[in-house]
């Protein structure tokens, strides 16, 4: 039977101080030890200010204004030295090391290399200064107005050209003869920003004066031919309300120009050589159920390399189309993408190798959150391995809690229920408040119902509740024969229930939820086994905790304050 071992420990956790005998961690903290925003050392490793702002923005944004007020400090820093003990105990018996767990972190590490990367080498030279963003106000907002006349294809249109250019009047041509919207308006588009125009529509009009046309232009529609009327200045007024579209758009550019500029560079520092015949080995096969999955003969084949020491193995590219090639069932469309893939494997591994040379992976903080994340993957690991098998549930274990608990082991009620659906929420109160005074729910139903069980006089039959299912379930649980339910529903569509019999089920047999019961003892003892485990474990221990930076803190409940980051999540003991 599965168990959930991470939900286990949250009992047990809560108020020990535990400990662990890896010495390990103490070399790798060394030199973030000396940090001033250390609040406690565990055997050497640090839990930092800011990993209790991002634990606290988590629990915070969860929970009410009275719990934040009631919240316990001191018991947070408890769990989160668990969380770090308990990860030093499953690298000391090298658990990081399994194939599931390290692949886990590893794809962790290179997706936070890429983004810390990005963040500081494109997202923030990229953000774009006051005078850029009221340069491209100006430039995008710019209005004109012109007027066009459309066709279909592009002869047609030159035809039209040399009429106008012959003389005729375009709002006449336009509505005699143009295919697009504006034909109703005589050809007219009135003060129409470039940014709400189609890209190459607007580089060629506002490149144009005041009376002159312009065409064949593709367009979305055929082909149109445009005369410029006059031009407006982008309205100063509207700044404010557009400034921040403007700002992510000028940042986008910005950030597109930057990337690609590393791309570059990343590829000049880091010679790319592609194996193609070890590319052509990997090949699509097709499943029993139609799925295509990659097939290669050899996994640890170097399909490239990158650099000096990086290469993208058969298997990597293998995974790589694998995750592309999910839903496609046509052989040739998933050859077809396979070269696209292959290209975004490489850019991902050059820009992993040029993090890794531009000395972010050396960062103690990046350090630190990569094992923080290595932590959350282990913990769960060895309770599974090294806790729960310490835990003996017996049969006479099982039937002893069963007679101590049967009582709390009610089978779901079965109620009957009448229903009256009127198309007013007014209406439908009225009939409630004459239901509970006794009036004949059949009587009723013949009146003013309009749904289909007015030919049973309101009789819906026998139903079983469903907890949590909606508020109307959770009343009928514990609702008595005669309760008249609240009207709820929509326009037109209002629904009154009468509980009309009701029927308990009585008790589960032992049987019945024999593994119910076998959840509820085995966690129940693998709590007194843990807790026994951590009392050895802490003799241990040496948890240092730093009162000045403690002091600190700011508990404000506010989620600004303790933003949480990208893939830092608790381990367990909330």
């Amino acid at each position: 039977m599965k168990r959930n071992y991470l939900l286990i420990t949250i009992i047990i956790l809560a108020g020990l101080s535990v400990i662990a005998g890896s010495e390990e961690p103490a070399a790798v903290a060394e030199s973030e030890a000396a940090s001033s925003d250390v609040v406690a050392t565990v055997n050497g490793e640090p839990i930092l200010l800011k990993d209790i702002e991002r634990r606290l923005g988590r629990i915070h944004g969860d929970a009410t204004g009275g719990e934040r007020a009631d919240f316990d400090l001191d018991l947070l820093l408890f769990k989160m030295s668990n969380d770090i003990l308990l990860g030093q105990e499953a690298r000391a018996l090298e658990l990081h090391q399994e194939p599931p767990t390290n692949d886990q972190i590893r794809l962790y590490r290179n997706d936070l290399l890429m983004k810390v990367l990005d963040a500081e080498e494109v997202m923030e030279p990229s953000r774009p200064t006051e005078e850029e963003i009221a340069e491209r106000y100006e430039r995008l907002y710019r209005r004109i107005t012109l007027r066009v006349v459309t066709k279909y294809q592009q002869d047609e249109t030159v035809e039209i050209l040399e009429l106008l250019e012959g003389g005729a009047d375009i709002a006449q041509v336009a509505r005699e003869h143009s295919v697009d919207p504006y034909a109703l308006r005589s050809g007219l588009v009135q003060g129409i920003a470039r940014i709400d125009l189609q890209k190459d529509i607007a580089d060629i009009a506002f490149a144009m004066n005041v009376g002159q046309l312009a065409g064949p232009i593709r367009t979305d529609l055929g082909w149109s031919v445009i005369k410029v009327e006059g031009f407006q200045d982008a309205d100063p007024e509207l700044f404010d309300a557009r400034r921040r579209k403007v700002a992510s758009l000028v940042q986008y550019e910005n950030a597109t120009e930057l990337r690609s500029k590393l791309t570059e560079e990343t590829k000049a520092n880091h010679p790319v050589r592609i194996n193609q015949e070890a590319v052509a080995a990997v090949k699509p096969k097709r499943l029993p159920d139609a799925r295509l999955t990659p097939e290669y003969p050899d996994p640890e084949a170097a399909v490239v390399r990158i650099g000096e020491n990086r290469t993208i193995t058969a298997e990597e590219y293998g995974k790589a189309l694998l995750t592309r090639w999910s839903g496609v069932r046509n052989e040739e469309a998933a050859v077809a993408a396979a070269p696209i893939i292959l290209q975004k494997t490489i850019d991902q591994e050059l820009v992993l190798a040029e993090a890794e040379d531009r000395g972010y992976a050396d960062r103690p903080e990046f350090k630190h959150a990569v094992r923080n994340r290595e932590t959350e993957l282990l913990i769960p690991r060895y309770l599974e391995l090294v806790v729960a098998p310490r835990v003996k549930v017996t049969e006479d274990d099982l039937k002893s809690y069963y007679d101590e608990h049967k009582e709390e082991y009610h089978k779901l009620p079965r109620v009957r229920l009448g229903q009256i659906t009127v198309a007013t929420e007014e209406l439908a109160l009225k009939l409630a408040a004459q239901l509970r005074q006794g009036a004949d729910l059949a009587w009723l139903v013949k009146q003013h119902s309009i749904d289909r069980y007015k030919e049973t006089g309101g009789d819906r039959g026998w139903m079983t509740p469903n907890p949590g299912l909606d508020a109307v379930h959770n009343q009928l649980l514990e609702a008595p024969r005669g309760t008249v339910i609240d009207p709820f529903g929509v326009k037109d569509n209002w629904q009154v229930l009468l509980v009309t019999g009701r029927v308990e089920q009585g008790l589960y047999t032992f049987d019945e939820i024999s593994g119910n019961i076998q959840q509820a003892v085995f966690n129940n003892q693998f709590n007194v086994v843990l807790y026994e485990f951590m009392k050895t474990l802490r003799k241990r221990a040496e948890i240092k905790i730093n009162a000045d930076v403690l002091a600190r803190l700011n508990i404000s409940g506010s989620m600004d304050t303790a933003p949480e980051e990208e893939g830092d999540h608790g381990a367990h003991g909330h």
